[in-house]
């Protein structure tokens, strides 16, 4: 088995790590209290998103940028 080979075996093995790592994250269960302000998020919010880490606030807050929305305050 040639370097290449190797390397391609080593990237797989660490695509797969990464990919079981995320998989196990997203089976995980949310938190109750907010990650960023520690507020309780509300039982809708988990019963509708269960991996919800964040409260709606600070979900949307942190989420602002990504759309384009650097002026948008809590």
């Amino acid at each position: 088995m040639d370097d290449v080979d190797q390397a391609q075996l080593r990237e797989e093995g660490e695509r797969a790590a990464a990919l079981a790592r995320l998989m196990a994250q997203a089976a995980a269960p949310g938190a109750a209290v907010c990650d960023d302000c520690g507020e309780e998020i509300p039982a809708m919010r988990r019963q509708a998103l269960p991996s919800a880490r964040r409260c709606i606030g600070c979900a949307e807050w942190n989420e602002a940028p990504k759309r384009g929305r650097d002026d948008w305050k809590p």
